[in-house]
């Protein structure tokens, strides 16, 4: 398969793990992370990538192509390949609009290069929204730039590990505004996504989905907040042997309730995220669902306060390629066997 992979800011550890995560993969005798994956598509100024390829003394051998020349190789050629971007100012550690710029024209040509069949599944380091701001796109990450770009009405932030698969009913929206977004109809809609996602990407066709209450207690009932007897639990109710719950984020998670479901259905950010990242810091990857095409990300943020250290970990990178490549492939297989 081939791996596309975008620069996100330039300024932050992205194109620093990036590098890492390559410079230990050919350095591997085998490695699981990049099972499936022989092929890499770089989308980066080819600076920056120097600049890291030499600073870590990776030595990776790579050809630099342009868009012209993207279906010269064959599908099944192996190696590192660094579609090239235009020279930005390369400043680590701080978000600027040219970081901004080039991490949104990093997204964009990923986009058609999945469009074009030149890549099987998209990776895209971290991005900085505040750069996003300075450069004056209006998309508050990658989840909702990709889902306008496929015109995608029904679409999911999902986090994927190997102990723990969940889901955002609600994504980058502030505390206060979120019991008012939470409807059935919301509800209904991030089900299908879920349904579909477990049974064409994951190949699980008789899922269990953990439904979580947004209020202390799950609401106590009505004690703490309504939303639970009025919506959540009614929605609960229509799908009976499919969703359970509502259950009290604190305990649900506390008592590692998780294990025992296929999926979880979280009300906002916070509440899956922290416990999610406490439990698969550097395993877990971010997904986005509903999407025409494959996407997986790393988990974690720009990491501007160790940009340029060259200290900055890969591993959640390696598990976003390997995640990236299985859904993939099962998609293939689920589309082959229907």
């Amino acid at each position: 398969m081939t791996c596309g992979i975008t620069c996100g800011d330039i300024n932050g550890i992205g194109p620093e793990i990036i590098v890492r995560y390559l410079k230990e993969r050919t350095q591997a005798e085998s490695s699981e992370a990049g099972a499936g994956s022989d092929k890499f598509l770089i989308v980066i100024p080819p600076d920056v990538f120097d600049y890291y390829n030499t600073q870590l003394d990776a030595n990776l051998n790579f050809r630099l192509i342009n868009s012209s020349e993207i279906h010269d190789t064959e599908k099944g050629d192996s190696g590192i390949y660094i579609l090239s971007l235009d020279k930005a100012d390369f400043t680590p550690g701080k978000p600027t609009r040219d970081s901004g710029t080039t991490a949104f024209n990093s997204i964009l040509k990923s986009y058609e290069l999945i469009n074009a069949g030149a890549i099987d599944f998209i990776v895209t380091a971290p991005i900085s929204k505040y750069a996003f701001r300075l450069a004056g796109i209006d998309f508050p990450g990658h989840t909702e730039l990709f889902a306008a770009l496929d015109k995608s009405a029904d679409f999911m932030m999902c986090f994927l590990s190997e102990s723990m698969k969940c889901g955002l009913a609600t994504i980058h929206e502030p505390l206060s505004a979120v019991p008012a977004l939470i409807t059935q109809e919301l509800l209904e809609k991030k089900l299908r996504v879920i349904s579909g996602m477990l049974q064409n990407d994951l190949l699980i066709d008789s899922p269990q989905i953990a439904v979580l209450g947004l209020n202390p207690h799950a609401g106590e009932n009505g004690l703490l907040g309504r939303e639970e007897q009025l919506i959540i639990d009614p929605f609960v109710k229509n799908h009976p042997g499919l969703l359970f719950g509502a259950f009290p984020p604190d305990s649900f998670f506390g008592r590692k309730m998780y294990s025992g479901f296929d999926f979880v259905l979280g009300m906002y950010h916070d509440q899956l995220l922290i416990p999610f990242k406490l439990r698969n810091q550097n395993a877990g990857v971010n997904y986005t669902a509903g999407l025409s095409f494959v996407r997986t990300s790393p988990d974690h943020g720009t990491g501007y306060d160790i940009a340029g250290k060259f200290c900055a970990d890969a591993s959640s990178l390696a598990e976003a390629v390997k995640w990236g490549a299985l859904i993939a492939k099962n998609r293939k297989s689920h589309a082959y066997q229907n």
